[in-house]
């Protein structure tokens, strides 16, 4: 690999810690809202719960949603920053072009959902004045759709930590 300039360097910091607080943002999410639904179940609301009484619950899971929101696309503008400034050869280092490729065909699918589904529901908490079962179907919709890919994301993730973990598909160059 090449000796990186200060740019770069800045810009794999933000893609970095960024794509961590994405990750952790994401898994948080998707924790506390399953816990709404009764466990092995088609997404039915558990027992003794009532929609009607979720402006509270809605209102404490506010900032993990946002703060999902905002860091994927911080995550994915960074690290396509970060390939550019870098200067790093993908032909040659072959663990990065993987990598990349997996991050960025997971972000996008994960932006596509955020854009359809999170942003309304966003939108909707931060008005202040919403009607819970509207944010609650939003929800619903959301995680019905998802379905797999949530284990599909943690699943990349693991193989990005790997991949970067191991620098593996590296092409051998001699001294210059």
């Amino acid at each position: 690999m090449q000796k990186e300039n200060l740019l770069s360097k800045i810009f794999l910091f933000l893609a970095t810690a960024s794509g961590i607080l994405w990750t952790g943002t994401y898994f948080a999410k998707f924790i506390v809202l399953y816990q709404l639904f009764e466990p092995g179940s088609e997404l039915v609301l558990r027992e003794g719960f009532n929609v009607a009484q979720f402006s509270p619950v809605f209102q404490i899971i506010f900032p993990v949603l946002s703060l999902n929101a905002i860091f994927l696309p911080v995550f994915f503008l960074s690290l396509i920053l970060y390939v550019i400034t870098s200067k790093q050869s993908l032909k040659d280092e072959g663990w990065l072009f993987i990598a990349l490729i997996l991050m960025v065909c997971t972000a996008l699918a994960e932006g596509a959902l955020l854009i359809i589904f999170d942003y309304p529901v966003l939108m909707k908490l931060n008005s202040g004045s919403f009607a819970p079962q509207e944010i609650f179907d939003g929800i619903k919709a959301r995680l019905k759709l998802a379905g797999g890919f949530t284990f599909g994301v943690f699943l990349v993730q693991l193989t990005i930590v790997f991949l970067l973990t191991l620098k593996p598909f590296r092409k051998n160059q001699p001294d210059k």
